[in-house]
């Protein structure tokens, strides 16, 4: 009787994703046979968890494949794109604790590399904060981060501390440069 209830509840389980759609309850020949009612049951089960996997791996690579392109998005920094396809995707990213702390943190490390003044907002944007929110967010890190927030006509800068990369300088590599006694040398044959 137990394989009966197995089997039954996983025919009932399975019964519109399988090829044993049409299988009913009365066509299982569990009182006449419990060897066969076994092996029946076997079948269904087996049936239903390939199903359950081919679905599940189904899923998973949905997730993957929204997973990369919101990997992409950031690599090229398209921060825009991130947050809009990151909305569609908030079922996967609300699994990970900070996440957005996380990425607004590095985005704010991307735009700090490549330059040395932001407009408000291509900051708003990239970190994907607005109105209030980002007014404490600027004077906070106005306060901790060294930032400066210049007043302009209709829009606000906001100036970040210089670094390596955001603060070009022109390099002298010693390596490279010949001794003027070798030039002199190359002089009379130039001429």
């Amino acid at each position: 009787m137990l394989e009966y209830i197995l089997c039954s509840a996983s025919l009932k389980i399975c019964r519109k994703q399988t090829s044993l759609a049409n299988v009913t309850d009365a066509e299982i020949p569990y009182r006449s046979c419990p060897v066969a009612f076994t092996f029946f049951g076997c079948i269904i089960l087996s049936a239903c968890l390939v199903y359950l996997s081919v679905s599940l791996f189904q899923q998973m690579e949905e997730q993957f494949k929204a997973l990369i392109v919101l990997s992409h998005y950031l690599e090229t920094a398209r921060f825009r794109q991130f947050w809009d396809d990151a909305a569609n995707n908030r079922h996967i990213l609300e699994a990970v604790p900070g996440f957005e702390q996380a990425i607004q943190s590095y985005a704010i490390h991307v735009l700090s590399l490549t330059y040395q003044k932001v407009p408000r907002h291509i900051l708003a944007e990239a970190i994907n904060i607005e109105g209030l929110a980002l007014d404490k967010f600027l004077e906070y890190h106005a306060a901790n981060s060294g930032w400066v927030i210049e007043k302009g006509g209709q829009s606000q800068v906001i100036v970040l501390p210089r670094n390596e990369f955001n603060h070009p300088q022109l390099k002298k590599n010693t390596a490279d440069t010949v001794p003027f006694e070798h030039l002199t040398r190359i002089f009379p044959v130039l001429s």
